[in-house]
């Protein structure tokens, strides 16, 4: 009977992630290996973190607000490698950024959710909380996808500056869903109105994506990574007082190498 509950779970957490990959045309396109290699940055994201933790000194302050501040810096993380992996991947088209969300996701299935379900339904019946448990990783994979898409909206999209707005807003929720999810735990009574309230959230958030997709169709002209154009129109900005200032003085240097000439030759005539 743990079987046959085990079983009931892998499929209720795995079974929405296989309708995707093969519904999506993902399968007729040979996108496993790809999946394989966004599974593994997604690996390397999560020791980096790991090595991080290492670093931070044994007796230091728990208290929520550190915690917090701690959760913070895992989101700038993920955003970071996130970034790299939605530009990288919608260079190309559209189709290798679906492929980077499947991927990105069952990596997250398999660390986070596989593990607990694995060992906690071992001689156990029935537990709700598994059930609760494998259905959250399906609520994990619409809001990875939400996060990819809402990063790939500001990069190549244009659009008005509510649309813009309403994008960095779900990303931020998208991103902070774990934050987000346990003060639901903790602020509802019931397991089932958590549930229902985190179902509520992801649906949304994944249908404002959809029509914000709709909505902002026009490309960008400049394909530039935003960090880039920042820093080139800094440099723009920049230039003309640099030349400014810096064009006198380079107009004394030849003067002051030859004065440096000159004594180097009166000392050798000395």
């Amino acid at each position: 009977m743990g079987l046959f509950y085990l079983a009931n779970c892998l499929a209720l957490a795995t079974g929405p992630y296989v309708l995707v990959y093969r519904c999506s045309g993902m399968k007729e396109n040979d996108a496993f290996w790809k999946c394989f290699k966004y599974g593994m940055l997604y690996g390397l994201m999560q020791m980096l973190k790991f090595f991080l933790a290492t670093l931070i000194p044994h007796d230091v302050d728990t208290s929520p607000k550190n915690v917090f501040y701690m959760d913070i810096m895992s989101v700038i993380l993920d955003l970071v490698f996130i970034y790299s992996v939605a530009y990288r991947a919608s260079s190309r088209n559209e189709f290798n950024l679906s492929v980077a969300c499947m991927g990105w996701s069952t990596a997250a299935l398999v660390s986070t959710k596989f593990v607990p379900i694995w060992f906690g339904t071992k001689g156990v019946e029935f537990n709700v909380i598994y059930l609760c448990l494998s259905y959250e990783a399906n609520l994990e994979m619409l809001l990875t996808f939400v996060q990819f898409y809402a990063l790939w909206l500001l990069i190549h999209k244009q659009g008005s500056f509510s649309n813009c707005s309403m994008v960095l807003f779900i990303l931020t929720c998208a991103s902070m869903r774990q934050m987000l999810f346990s003060f639901i735990d903790r602020v509802m009574q019931s397991i089932f109105q958590a549930l229902l309230s985190k179902t509520v959230i992801a649906f949304v958030l994944g249908t404002f994506v959809l029509s914000l997709k709709r909505t902002m169709k026009l490309d960008k002209v400049n394909k530039t990574p935003w960090i880039t154009a920042t820093w080139k129109s800094l440099s723009d900005l920049i230039h003309p007082l640099w030349t400014q200032h810096i064009v006198p003085a380079l107009g004394l240097k030849p003067v002051r190498e030859n004065r440096a000439s000159l004594a180097t030759n009166a000392k050798r005539h000395n």
